[in-house]
């Protein structure tokens, strides 16, 4: 009786409703990024304090398309190899060929996952996330997301 009325009281999220807040933040930021096609988490929602960490899938082709960039010629083969095991890599355009854009890498890498960021904060009522853990100061505040990896997919 007594965890059910602290469950009450704290108004705790159900692992349910967290999956549909970032369903919901993962759909808007694909009106922006067509070529994001979903997610999964990096780790469980519950290791870290402050932030819930996902990877990202994106559409190798949609991507190149989007960003109008050629796959990098040194990489041919672990392309392929890299989507079909889903690979988890560090940019939304790993393995592409920017070499001429100045600044692309991070600007680009730092623009998408503050948009995704942005969306979850400011869209996402609180009730579809997850509250803050193991910190003494605000404990009511939701947990951020951020994006760990990036996984290619056809």
């Amino acid at each position: 009786m007594r965890n059910l009325i602290k469950k009450i009281l704290k108004e705790e999220t159900s692992p349910d409703e967290i999956r549909k807040g970032i369903d919901i933040a993962v759909k808007v930021l694909k009106k922006t990024y067509p070529f994001v096609v979903g997610w999964e988490y990096s780790d469980s929602p519950d290791k870290w304090a402050y932030k819930i960490y996902i990877d990202l899938e994106l559409d190798y082709n949609k991507s190149m398309e989007y960003y109008g960039l050629k796959p990098h010629p040194r990489y041919g083969k672990f392309i392929s190899n890299s989507i079909e095991d889903r690979e988890r890599l560090p940019y939304p355009y790993s393995m592409m060929n920017y070499e001429e854009e100045e600044n692309f890498d991070d600007l680009e890498y730092r623009k998408l996952q503050d948009d995704l960021s942005e969306i979850y904060e400011e869209m996402i009522p609180n009730k579809f996330k997850m509250k803050r853990s193991g910190s003494v100061l605000n404990q009511d505040d939701p947990k951020d997301l951020g994006v760990d990896n990036y996984i290619f997919v056809k």
